[in-house]
């Protein structure tokens, strides 16, 4: 009887474990034109920044334009890309300033996906504040390729030429921010944390 009991507590632990360590894509829930706010079964995430009139929440009528080509959103570490048609879509320039994720405790090797950063004659660059890690970059709904998503050197610029894929966010954090100096007039972003 003590073994089945043991054997019960292990087996209960390893699927708490298992569901710690599932990504889920925030669900954005408000937005204006400086911020937005959406959560997650375990946070509560805030973006500030600039959105601009393209930015959906998922209760909104739209396309999940990151369901044109799902295999590019989806990966090992993540599973499936975003589900629904939730995602920040703000621009690049020096009107954008700083934007930046914030999380209601800290998280663990959050993921974002890209949509359509650059466009195909002109590359546009996100520069964030910790070291990125790409995961995927592959095409999307107007175009890209797998070599069309591309992290720097320094470990910090994510480069586009329409590109699209995912990036993590190694370590743990409160907060990921980032800049958006090249001008671009529509790029987007959705966020997944476990």
């Amino acid at each position: 009887m003590r073994i089945f009991f043991a054997l019960v507590v292990v087996m209960a632990l390893t699927a708490c474990d298992t569901d710690q360590a599932a990504y889920e894509w925030v669900d954005w829930t408000i937005m204006d034109e400086k911020s937005a706010e959406g959560k997650t079964s375990r946070y509560f995430i805030a973006f500030a920044g600039k959105p601009n009139a393209n930015t959906k929440m998922a209760d909104h009528d739209g396309e999940n334009y990151f369901a044109a080509v799902p295999e590019t959103f989806h990966s090992d570490e993540v599973g499936a890309g975003p589900a629904t048609t939730d995602i920040i879509r703000t621009f690049g320039g020096a009107d954008a300033g700083r934007q930046e994720f914030s999380f209601s405790k800290p998280v663990d090797g959050p993921i974002i996906a890209i949509l359509s950063l650059g466009s195909t004659t002109q590359a546009a660059r996100l520069i964030f504040e910790n070291d990125v890690e790409l995961i995927k970059s592959g095409p999307g709904k107007w175009g890209g390729s797998e070599t069309s998503l591309r992290v720097g050197d320094d470990n910090k610029t994510v480069t586009g030429q329409e590109g699209y894929g995912l990036i993590r966010i190694p370590g743990t954090h409160r907060a990921i921010g980032f800049t958006t100096p090249d001008y671009e007039r529509d790029y987007g972003f959705q966020i997944a944390v476990k």
